[in-house]
């Protein structure tokens, strides 16, 4: 417990990749108190670059962002989630990151609520402002690839199931036509999503992408924790 003066506190004491639990205890001079709810969020993995569990409310640590919003019906820490729910319209925000890399790792905690066509989760844009590659859920709910550099879509035998919430995660290496890619699902490689010799490009990734940007699609997808990190060479 700490007690504080004002209305703001910066906790220094938080170590990496860890879950912490906060209370707001407010007294006056007479000694009149009003507790707050208790909000748990997680502390970032070492190398993090951008990420964004949502707890302003509202998709501020974004750089653009189009068609979606924040929700609590369905937060994976903390009070509020971001959603994509769209029954035509494009949905999705971009975040420049600070630098340009050839090796990142994305994470995201999805819930999928409903869903009657294919729907982009995830993925990378690079310097010229293209995309790279999209992580997404196929027509039948796979998962799947699209790397949108060589033209390719790559379809898992693996679903992500409906009215719960899973952890994916992007891994790529762009590396001209020796890029690679993998991905993950709760913590388990998806082994026919980990390719290696893929074409994308020479360009390096500068933004993360979160949702669909194509028309034409309905569905309604929950976001949560998301975070992106430097991975070595």
């Amino acid at each position: 417990m700490t007690s504080v003066s004002g209305t703001s506190y910066t906790d220094t004491a938080v170590s990496a990749s860890t879950a912490y639990s906060y209370q707001i205890v407010a007294y006056d001079a007479a000694g009149n108190t009003a507790s707050s709810g208790t909000v748990t969020v997680t502390t970032p993995a070492p190398g993090t670059l951008f990420s964004d569990g949502f707890e302003t409310g509202d998709l501020s640590q974004w750089t653009t962002s189009t068609g979606m919003t924040a929700e609590t019906a369905h937060a994976h820490t903390g009070a509020y989630g971001a959603e994509e729910s769209s029954t035509g319209s494009a949905t999705c925000a971009y975040k420049t990151l600070p630098g340009s890399y050839t090796q990142l790792r994305a994470t995201a905690w999805v819930y999928v609520v409903s869903r009657s066509t294919s729907a982009n989760l995830i993925g990378f844009r690079a310097s010229t402002g293209g995309s790279v590659i999209n992580l997404y859920l196929s027509q039948t709910g796979k998962v799947a690839l699209r790397n949108n550099v060589a033209g390719i879509t790559t379809t898992s035998a693996t679903s992500l199931p409906a009215g719960g919430w899973h952890q994916v995660v992007l891994h790529v290496t762009i590396n001209g036509t020796s890029g690679s890619v993998d991905v993950a699902l709760d913590g388990t490689s998806v082994s026919d999503l980990n390719l290696t010799g893929q074409n994308l490009g020479t360009n390096p990734v500068t933004s993360l992408q979160m949702g669909d940007n194509t028309g034409g699609r309905t569905y309604d997808i929950d976001f949560d924790d998301m975070a992106v990190s430097q991975t070595s060479p």
